[in-house]
């Protein structure tokens, strides 16, 4: 249906003289979905990444060739559920620069490509760039002016609110990743930040935890997480933001938000 199901680094690409395009003995169709590493990610995956990145220091920092992915924490997070990603295919011809030989195939081709949109009797057109630039002003402009803004400090409270689960959920799948299990409803999520000191002691705990600071931030409205283990429907864990009244239930921007029901 459109969803990323799974995605791997392949580093020795290229078309054999028989005209397929192997990596080694895995082979693969001309119109394989091709990743030119153009992703949109939310602000939460900063803490995937941050996560990530420290164990790949640990693990293969010594290597001097050795690369961190920006995607390589995508498929342990679509493995568990606690992410997806829609895949935007495109037919378009890409030009990669790797080697240095590369170089004037990429200049044959950016001298082929046309202006955009040239004005009249104007001599150029618009380069690529500055259409990009102004589509984004207008897009953001758009966004802006469509706020109601009676609503704003309520909604950028829930937007806030679910920005943060979402950051609760990855770290403690990364967590669960290191150390075999969530933190227990004892442990709570302050073990997201200090290692615990109540059993199940974590053997393989991240240097420097699994949140950013030294605390477990409170909700937009300034009360505690609610943190299940298990959680509802059989998950691992949960955790709950009361919303703006702080009680359970409630409708609008009173309703519950949970990480077990992503919104």
């Amino acid at each position: 249906d459109g969803m990323l199901k799974h995605i791997e680094e392949r580093l020795k690409i290229e078309r054999c003289p028989d005209g397929v395009i192997r990596d080694g003995d895995l082979e693969l169709a001309d119109d394989t979905p091709v990743s030119m590493n153009l992703f949109g990610f939310k602000p939460s995956y900063a803490t995937a990444l941050r996560v990530g990145f420290e164990k790949f220091l640990r693990e293969r920092g010594g290597e001097p060739k050795s690369e961190f992915y920006i995607s390589l924490p995508i498929q342990p997070m679509l493995d568990a559920g606690t992410a997806s990603m829609k895949v935007l295919r495109v037919d378009a011809r890409w030009i990669g620069v790797t080697n240095r030989e590369d170089r004037p195939l990429v200049q044959a081709a950016l001298a082929d490509v046309p202006p955009v949109w040239p004005a009249p009797g104007a001599k150029g057109g618009f380069s690529l760039v500055e259409v990009i630039i102004a589509m984004t002003i207008v897009a953001i402009l758009g966004t802006v002016v469509g706020i109601q803004l009676h609503d704003l400090p309520q909604k950028g409270r829930v937007n806030a609110a679910k920005m943060q689960l979402a950051e609760f959920g990855q770290a403690l799948e990364l967590y669960a990743a290191d150390n075999g299990a969530p933190p227990t409803q004892q442990q709570g999520l302050a073990a997201l930040v200090a290692p615990p000191t109540v059993e199940p002691i974590p053997q393989n705990y991240a240097e420097h935890g699994y949140l950013n600071g030294s605390d477990v931030p409170n909700d937009p409205w300034g009360r505690a997480y609610a943190y299940f283990r298990p959680g509802a429907d059989g998950r691992p864990y949960e955790v709950v933001c009361y919303g703006a009244d702080g009680e359970e239930g409630g409708t609008g921007f009173d309703a519950d938000l949970s990480s077990a029901f992503p919104q």
